[in-house]
């Protein structure tokens, strides 16, 4: 019902029929959500509650501000971000060399894709609201950014997405834009990789591949605006006591083959 709320809010320039059916439709589906409120906010997994908050702020119902502070009731924070989720995330480890902060690869949470879109959908109802609590949200779903630019499923990174461009057009970061990112290899002596991103090429993707990668990678960013650098490894394990287990265990697949004849 949250949804086909959500997609009745964002339908314009009906006429006829069809309009007064769908404003009918509309007024039935905001009650229903406003009536359900009080079980919503009782949930373990705060998923429904970010849906069903964002569609009554779509509507405009007067029970939107209270489905905010109920949300925000199960806002959980790490190393200064914000997110939701059905339990508490561990943060990034980050490995201490020589004085120096080294961070490691982040491993996969649990329930990983449904944390981004509960988020995305938090982060949408924050920018409706207008409300301050909005740049920790922008930092924890681009940490949880696959290299692809977007996250584990199609659902999440749309929404994801919609979040996103949505905080970029509010808060005008393209007018402010003007970073100088500098890359830096240690297993390859010389290795230097200059960008310069202003508004002009503020959507581009630009890849490097380090060759030999091993050691750290240090990447200097200078001058306003804000950018996104993701690191990419790819390596195999044979072993499985060192390989990384999935947070949650989803099937099992065993294969055993057969041949015949020539095959």
């Amino acid at each position: 019902t949250a949804h086909v709320l959500i997609t009745l809010c964002e339908v314009r320039d009906l006429r006829g029929e069809i309009s007064g059916r769908t404003a009918t439709a509309k007024v039935s589906a905001q009650r229903y959500l406003e009536k359900t409120l009080h079980l919503v906010k009782s949930f373990d997994d705060p998923y429904e509650l970010a849906i069903v908050t964002y569609a009554l702020t779509q509507a405009n119902s007067p029970e939107a501000e209270e489905a905010f502070n109920l949300l925000d009731q199960k806002m959980k924070e790490v190393s200064g971000m914000r997110y939701w989720s059905k339990e508490f995330l561990p943060p990034t480890k980050v490995q201490m060399e020589n004085n120096r902060p080294y961070l490691l690869p982040r491993l996969p949470d649990s329930f990983e894709s449904l944390n981004v879109e509960t988020t995305a959908y938090a982060l949408l109802v924050h920018l409706a609201k207008q409300a301050v609590i909005q740049k920790e949200l922008i930092e924890w779903l681009n940490v949880h950014r696959l290299h692809v630019g977007a996250w584990s499923s199609t659902q999440d990174s749309i929404v994801a997405l919609q979040a996103l461009i949505e905080y970029s057009i509010q808060s005008r970061l393209r007018d402010v834009t003007n970073i100088e990112v500098t890359i830096e290899a240690t297993s390859n002596l010389g290795f230097e990789k200059k960008i310069r991103i202003t508004p002009d090429n503020l959507s581009w993707l630009y890849s490097h591949e380090i060759p030999n990668a091993y050691g750290a990678v240090i990447v200097k960013a200078q001058g306003s605006g804000l950018a996104l650098v993701q690191l990419d490894v790819e390596y195999n394990v044979d072993w499985p006591h060192l390989q990384i287990q999935p947070p949650v265990k989803s099937f099992d697949l065993q294969v055993h083959m057969a041949t015949d004849g020539r095959n």
